[in-house]
């Protein structure tokens, strides 16, 4: 209970502190941190009790104040100040993995110096610099020297200054070789698909692997945004989850306990082949996590290891629970496989088992549950079809991605035996394609929606009841409680 209690008040602490209300000071903090002593004291567990659940939702609230504390933890740099219509000299640092297409390569860059009057000057700020030349192209936490003309925001675009033009010069010794080298490994991936696939196979297999989505054409982001598979095109949580599950099946000559490792080492070797980027790392957390949870013996377990890791996540960037929408989406989607997929466990015998076929069916329900409702409400669309949509091409994405493994391996070995080995994958990815276009261009296959929070809270608050109801009689016909105790799930697993 202690445990459990800590990590919901550090939560619930950093929702406040990082929300709309965070402007009314320390006076909210102590409102919240004594709403949580009150509520320990509540629960009417006896007098030692009530003061340790006590201590444990102050203990949270101090922790999650001093998190919004820490050195640039919620501080946002602010974008750079340049005269639009000018020529500019800056010198900076690429933030973020660069956008590339077939006209231009674009880098979002800290500002260092600007040159005025042939001498540089320090600046300070967030800058989209727009490379023409597209060659070379300039690595993640490189520095760069950049010569274009200045420009204002994009409407409806980023909201950060512009710089068209081209590079002067790109200084790789700010890059230290491990972080080099992984992403150089990764561009290296990428080059290879793009080499061995066209359009659009070869961004939506880029997608898969490293969730890179340069070069895939509007249409085909239109179709999955429409058909609710853009989770599809990034690297996720929920899709490295589902990968797992599949290696998990074609193990099944092991011991269940025994599949852990091989499974644990195959994302880990997935992470740093991809180049360990940031959203790399967040989906092989939340996959892992997923694949403990899987493996969890009690449900008490499962929601304790959620708790934990969204606390130690939220530690080190407290504003993903405001502003990372991937972030939140994976935690959704991991807790639908908490809760919901145990339950189809019981009732999915009918879908064959060979292929990971079952337990992808049974994660993509689970997670669609959860996350769809507030996908939805976060992006304004509905997807009519969006889990039959999920049914047709969930199942296919750990042999498409297990397929262009082999192609990539292949590949590195010899061009034409790389060639012919990709053609599964592309067979693979065209099926998914074909699917995304077909339900999308059903009329009507997208609705215009707005969720509002009554809305969103109804929807999962009756959510959570059912499961807590199928829960309890689960645990009631297998006689774990007495048809007298009338606790929760919730409270008798605390």
């Amino acid at each position: 209970m202690a445990a459990t209690l800590f990590c919901l008040s550090f939560i619930a602490g950093i929702a406040v502190l990082t929300g709309p209300v965070a402007a009314a000071g320390i006076t909210h903090v102590l409102f919240v941190a004594g709403i949580g002593c009150v509520a320990a004291v509540i629960l009417r567990l006896g007098r030692r009790n009530a003061w340790c659940a006590a201590c444990a939702a102050a203990l949270g609230m101090a922790l999650a104040c001093l998190a919004i504390l820490r050195p640039g933890a919620i501080e946002q740099p602010a974008p750079a100040v340049l005269p639009p219509g000018s020529t500019q000299t800056i010198d900076g640092v690429v933030v973020d993995e660069p956008s590339r297409t077939a006209l231009s390569t674009r880098y979002i860059v800290m500002l260092t110096a600007v040159q005025r009057s042939s001498r540089w000057a320090t600046a300070s700020g967030m800058l989209l610099v727009i490379d023409r030349r597209t060659w070379p192209v300039a690595l993640h936490g490189e520095g760069i020297v950049a010569r274009g003309t200045a420009a204002a925001p994009q409407t409806g675009a980023s909201p950060l200054p512009r710089l068209d033009g081209s590079l002067l010069a790109i200084r790789p010794q700010t890059l230290r070789p491990p972080l080099r080298w992984l992403r150089l490994a990764r561009r290296g991936v990428e080059d290879r698909i793009a080499r061995a696939l066209g359009e659009p196979h070869a961004s939506l297999l880029t997608g898969l692997l490293t969730g890179g989505q340069d070069g895939m054409p509007r249409a085909t982001r239109e179709a999955f945004a429409r058909t609710g598979l853009a989770h599809v095109t990034a690297v996720s949580g929920t899709n490295v989850t589902i990968l797992l599950s599949a290696i998990g099946a074609a193990l099944f000559w092991l011991p269940r306990r025994w599949r852990l490792l091989p499974s644990i080492t195959a994302i880990a070797a997935y992470t740093i082949l991809v180049g360990a980027g940031a959203p790399v790392i967040r989906a092989a957390v939340m996959g892992t996590l997923g694949l403990l949870v899987s493996h969890a013996g009690r449900v008490r377990h499962s929601r304790l290891a959620i708790l934990w890791t969204a606390t130690i996540m939220l530690a080190w960037r407290p504003l993903a629970l405001r502003e990372d929408v991937g972030f939140q989406l994976s935690f959704l989607a991991v807790i639908g496989l908490a809760e919901v997929a145990p339950i189809l466990a019981r009732h999915d015998g009918v879908v064959p088992e060979q292929f990971g076929l079952r337990d992808a069916l049974r994660a993509t329900i689970a997670a669609q549950l959860f996350a769809a409702p507030w996908a939805a409400a976060v992006f304004g669309t509905l997807p009519v079809f969006g889990l039959l949509a999920n049914l047709c091409v969930v199942p296919l994405i750990p042999f498409t991605m297990l397929l262009g493994g082999i192609g990539l391996a292949a590949q590195s070995l010899h061009d034409g035996l790389g060639q012919l080995l990709f053609y599964p994958a592309w067979l693979s990815l065209d099926i998914m394609l074909r699917s995304a276009n077909a339900f999308a261009s059903v009329p009507g296959a997208a609705l215009e929606v707005q969720l509002t929070t009554a809305i969103l809270l109804a929807y999962y608050a009756g959510l959570v009841a059912c499961i807590l109801l199928l829960q309890r009689r689960r645990a009631l016909a297998n006689g774990i409680i007495p048809p007298s105790e009338s606790r929760l799930p919730l409270e008798a697993s605390a």
